[in-house]
């Protein structure tokens, strides 16, 4: 069974409509990967941690771990 969690958000205040997206990938273990794009007028950055048994193996946002979370309960937002 695969999980996914999907969170768009506004990462800076002079930047609209809510570019910036992390994407959780997850299978019924847990383990899988979270991808985290950040937009900005100035650059796009997309950065990609390991997750194993649903906990994030580097330091994780909010909206990562939010992700995680709703993949986890199995749903997507």
């Amino acid at each position: 069974m695969h999980r996914v969690g999907f969170v768009r958000y506004n990462s800076f205040s002079d930047v609209g409509s809510d570019l910036s997206f992390t994407l959780a990938l997850l299978n019924s273990d847990g383990d899988g990967v979270v991808l985290t794009n950040i937009y900005s007028r100035e650059e796009t950055r997309t950065y990609g941690k390991a997750v194993r048994k649903f906990v994030p193996q580097q330091g994780a946002s909010k909206e990562e771990q939010s992700a995680i979370a709703m993949a986890r309960a199995g749903a997507a937002g």
